[in-house]
């Protein structure tokens, strides 16, 4: 399913790193992992927002919870 959408198709394949170059850089500097700098943006986005990770090893639900100890400023 996911080769039908424009942003996984071949000629995106630099633009996509640029963009995951940039996260995993940002959340180097913040001392977490992308997925949990991901989960703390949406959590900052709003008190309607709220994002329900699925995951069925205890490994990931650990990390998942880390991404609330991930402080973000506005403009990240």
């Amino acid at each position: 399913m996911l080769q039908h959408l424009p942003r996984f198709q071949p000629e995106n394949l630099q633009q996509n790193q640029t963009i995951f170059d940039k996260v995993n850089e940002l959340a180097v500097k913040k001392g977490c992992t992308p997925s949990q700098l991901a989960l703390a943006w949406l959590h900052h986005q709003g008190n309607d927002v709220c994002p329900i990770p699925g995951t069925t090893k205890i490994e990931n639900f650990n990390q998942n919870i880390g991404a609330l100890s991930v402080k973000l400023t506005p403009e990240e």
